[in-house]
């Protein structure tokens, strides 16, 4: 599954970025709420994401920074730039709840994961909106995150990285697990960078 990466000049631009769809409930459960999103290569900035999750009035407590915001409600964006440099490459995840509290690491794997320094972590610019039928996520992934995990920081058309989204609440019922992505794996498990998505820059 390819997703495009269109180039904007600004946020308001990411509104003309194609669609994904957080719509794969790979681990049972009944609830599985609407969550779809648009992602774009913001110019000298970044990577823009805004997630959208049809749940009304949804209820969050986390407010410490790199908390476990995925036991209630949360959606997330994860990244894995410069693939092709091996196999066993870093990753980014961002988490947040409907407080915009915001998860912020990066590793090789699950384990030993390390978090963002804080000023790196507030450039990440972490909104969400509660609205009557929705709430929303701004998510910005900036470049100067990805020279710092990955000691570069440059894209051009055609590059190629890779990522997934999800929907999930692993304690605060209802329970779900939704991701742009279909994975195959017996236990709820996001950190498995083999069944990213890849992304495609414009």
């Amino acid at each position: 599954m390819d997703y495009l990466v269109k180039a904007i000049e600004n946020a308001e631009e990411l509104k003309e970025c194609p669609v994904f769809h957080v719509d794969c409930y790979n681990w049972g459960g009944d609830y599985r709420p609407v969550t779809y999103g648009r992602m774009g290569y913001w110019k000298n900035h970044g990577f823009l994401v805004e997630m959208v999750s049809e749940e009304k009035n949804p209820a969050g407590a986390c407010t410490e920074p790199d908390g476990m915001v995925c036991r209630e409600t949360a959606m997330e964006a994860f990244f894995q730039f410069f693939p092709q440099d091996g196999e066993d490459q870093i990753y980014l995840n961002f988490e947040a709840n409907v407080l915009g509290t915001l998860h912020a690491k990066y590793g090789r794997g699950r384990k030993d994961r390390q978090p963002l320094p804080k000023e790196l972590r507030e450039a990440c610019r972490c909104r969400c909106q509660i609205l009557e039928d929705c709430w929303k996520l701004e998510i910005l992934v900036p470049l100067e995150v990805v020279e710092y995990v990955y000691k570069k920081s440059e894209f051009s058309g055609g590059d190629r990285f890779k990522c997934n989204f999800y929907k999930i609440s692993e304690v605060q019922e209802p329970v779900h697990f939704g991701s742009f992505t279909e994975i195959k794996s017996e236990k709820p498990d996001f950190h498995l960078p083999e069944y990213f998505a890849e992304a495609v820059m414009e």
